[in-house]
């Protein structure tokens, strides 16, 4: 095997070698940037969900109670911040299908809010660990990978007490739509939900491919650019001058005239080389001359 078909085999077999390890800890790093992106997306959906919370509880629920109502037996559902905030998204989910927001309950008032088997589990765990603020996992969903974010919902505020304790204490209208038993019996300080918003991985796992397949284009024709070029520069500087100087030397060991003289040299390796091979053919050929004058004398 010639020396430039070794050359290549290694040098291929090395950038195959780091390339793998290297595609390997880049598609890591863009599919981590890709759920990152996710999660950025998903706490600002639930960021929007807060502040329709907030600004129901602090602006329109009062206003409602005090100015409009007159009495608190009184219930509007618009004055509820749960409903303002689903209400916002279901005119987000006119344009965009693709996210979701759900406000679970174990007891919910509106029974749309029951949490499916799996909603459960995730009450579950922030049932049993109070001190869980936020919980971030992947789900599939109709064949699309999706990434959930979940905040617990827990009772901090007492005037939330006056529709959830119980039914006599609950404003009648709001008994009569829901019932007795529904969205009663919450304590202060419980955890009695939890907010989930879904966000599609499609869009940040797309740019991650797209990023990863530049990424290994670019290699791809930076290692064939330096192999190109290299390959060049090891037959122009170093196979050439060696065949050249193999071949002279060859003839010089079989006392033929060398024929052609040494090439040109660029390297200070194979400068010395073609050197001392030049020497050799001078000592050859005075010794030879010695001889043949020996010879002649005899």
């Amino acid at each position: 095997m010639g020396l430039i078909k070794k050359f290549n085999l290694i040098f291929g077999s090395i950038f195959l070698a780091g390339f793998l390890i290297i595609g390997f800890i880049f598609y890591a790093v863009e599919m981590g940037k890709a759920k990152y992106e996710a999660i950025m997306e998903a706490e600002v959906v639930l960021e929007n969900a807060f502040a329709a919370w907030r600004y129901t509880a602090e602006e329109v629920e009062p206003l409602f109670r005090e100015k409009i109502c007159g009495s608190e037996d009184v219930f509007h559902p618009q004055a509820v911040p749960a409903y303002a905030a689903n209400r916002m998204f279901k005119f987000i989910d006119e344009k965009h299908l693709e996210y979701t927001y759900r406000e679970v309950a174990a007891n919910p008032r509106n029974l749309d809010n029951l949490p499916t088997s799996w909603e459960v589990e995730i009450l579950r765990h922030y049932v049993n660990h109070p001190e869980e603020k936020q919980m971030v996992y992947t789900r599939e969903k109709k064949g699309e990978e999706y990434l959930y974010i979940t905040y617990p919902i827990r009772i901090t505020d007492e005037k939330c007490l006056k529709c959830h304790t119980d039914a006599e204490t609950a404003p009648k209208n709001l008994v009569k739509k829901y019932g007795p038993v529904n969205g009663m019996n919450w304590k202060l300080g419980e955890v009695v939900g939890a907010h989930l918003v879904s966000v599609p991985m499609s869009i940040p796992k797309q740019k991650a491919v797209e990023s990863l397949f530049t990424m290994f284009i670019s290699l791809i024709a930076l290692f064939a650019v330096m192999l190109v070029s290299i390959n060049f520069m090891i037959s122009r500087w170093l196979v050439r001058p060696l065949s050249r100087i193999t071949r002279i030397t060859e003839n010089i060991s079989l006392g033929k005239n060398a024929g052609e003289g040494l090439p040109e040299i660029h390297s200070r390796e194979m400068k010395k080389l073609a050197q001392a091979i030049r020497r050799i053919d001078i000592s050859l050929k005075k010794a030879m001359d010695k001889i043949k004058g020996k010879s002649k004398e005899d």
